[in-house]
């Protein structure tokens, strides 16, 4: 992976393995989320986040122990994560649940606990194990949702994300890991797919970072290169600022960078169709085999490591 500065990052530990005793650290300057812009560990974990006046801090996220997740279908009280690991989103299956904190040392930075989802054999495409999204009772902000008011159309997600060796698509188009939602009554039709690999093709396994705003908008995929394939086994980062477009007008901008190098810049982007209102605010990790309806041949995973949100 190249040159990703090294960080200190807070909720170490050496246990191998933990079954979703799983919580986020928000790291935070003081005051609430929402509050702060920039994070205390932001600028080298995350080289082209912006920090210019304007732009707020909403998910600066670490993953640690030991607060479990709640998960669906029993919404108990929440427990400060604000998180609901929703877990097996196949109706053909009940897989139980297939979230696990994990240590891998070669996250950068060092050993510490990173999110790993997996993927059962047998999974069906078009489908995932589990997704991980806002506690229902919780209306207040948290690390994967803030405030309509703090957010115009402009954001930031940063994250780093590991695929098991070999991954393999079984000749579906891709693999999704992020979507991108909006509260506003207006903006209910909003889910783009921020996070999203592509394969180069049926049969392909290459996965390339791609956003594809749903309405259909189109798909922003960066050029097919090998240092931009993410399938090698390896951690990668990968970065997404996009600037809003006059709602039904193609002219919002969208930028990408793998490994902090400017892979893709566009300035045709429709992010918000005639009637919507510049704003999102709410992510979902989610992720979804396929792409297609081709099954999971073998057992894999995809690791999430820290994730940085900011908006304004």
């Amino acid at each position: 992976m190249a040159d990703i500065p090294t960080v200190t990052v807070i909720g170490m530990t050496r246990s191998s393995q933990v079954l979703i005793s799983a919580a986020v650290s928000l790291v935070l300057v003081g005051g609430t989320v929402g509050a702060i812009s920039p994070g205390p560990r932001s600028s080298t974990l995350f080289p082209n986040a912006p920090v210019t006046t304007g732009w707020r801090t909403v998910g600066d996220i670490r993953w640690t122990l030991p607060v479990p997740f709640r998960h669906d279908p029993v919404y108990e009280g929440d427990n400060g994560t604000h998180l609901v690991d929703y877990s097996d989103d196949d109706p053909n299956f009940v897989w139980g649940r297939q979230t696990a904190l994990v240590t891998d040392p070669e996250m950068p930075g060092g050993a510490t606990l990173v999110l790993e989802m997996r993927l059962p054999v047998g999974l069906t495409g078009g489908y995932a194990a589990t997704k991980i999204g806002a506690h229902p009772d919780y209306q207040g902000d948290g690390p994967l949702r803030w405030d309509p008011a703090l957010n115009t159309g402009h954001l930031y997600v940063g994250f780093y994300v590991r695929f098991s060796p070999h991954f393999d698509l079984n000749g579906n188009a891709g693999q999704k890991v992020l979507y991108l939602k909006s509260d506003l009554p207006s903006n209910s039709s909003i889910a783009h797919m921020v996070g999203i690999m592509m394969a180069d093709g049926v049969g392909g396994n290459q996965l390339w970072p791609t956003y594809g705003p749903q309405g259909p908008f189109g798909r922003f995929e960066v050029p097919e290169t090998s240092p931009n394939n993410l399938n090698d086994g390896r951690w990668h980062l990968v970065e997404f600022l996009q600037g809003p477009n006059t709602p039904g007008i193609a002219n919002g901008t969208l930028q990408i960078w793998v490994d902090g190098r400017p892979e893709g810049r566009w300035t045709n982007a429709m992010f918000f169709a005639a009637g919507h209102v510049p704003s999102v605010n709410r992510l979902e990790i989610n992720p979804i085999y396929g792409g297609g309806n081709n099954p999971v041949l073998r057992k894999q995973w995809l690791r999430l490591g820290p994730m940085l949100i900011r908006t304004r």
